[in-house]
């Protein structure tokens, strides 16, 4: 009896650890932003003007409020269930994919996949 007990607890523990992702609220535990530009080596830090900027040659509409949502999606909500990926490494064409998936699997909503992007992308427009 005490083997079987043990295995359900021990399987709703597993199981808990492996769904965490999808929890429908989301709890965004934003990093405080040390890290500059110049001393981020992964692109993940808080963008600024020069990001803006540099975004809005391509999304003219986009604003310092998305981007500065995107960054504490990514730092909150994404960096909660894995390691962040590097923002310089990973070419541009593949964040949608990736995004794509991820925000499926994390049940985030379009407005706040859109922010995330929008902040990779300003991230890499600025590099």
């Amino acid at each position: 009896m005490k083997k079987i007990i043990l295995s359900i607890v021990t399987g709703i523990v597993l199981f808990s650890s492996l769904h965490s992702c999808t929890s429908s609220k989301k709890e965004i535990k934003s990093q405080p932003s040390a890290i500059t530009p110049a001393k981020s080596k992964d692109g993940i830090y808080d963008p600024g003007a020069a990001e803006l900027t540099a975004i809005q040659k391509e999304f003219p509409a986009a604003s310092q409020q998305q981007l500065t949502n995107g960054y504490k999606m990514y730092t909150g909500v994404c960096m909660n269930c894995h390691e962040a990926k590097n923002i310089y490494r990973i070419p541009k064409y593949e964040w949608k994919g990736i995004m794509e998936d991820m925000a499926h699997k994390a049940k985030i909503s379009k407005e706040e996949k859109e922010d995330i992007l929008l902040f990779v992308y300003s991230i890499k427009a600025a590099q």
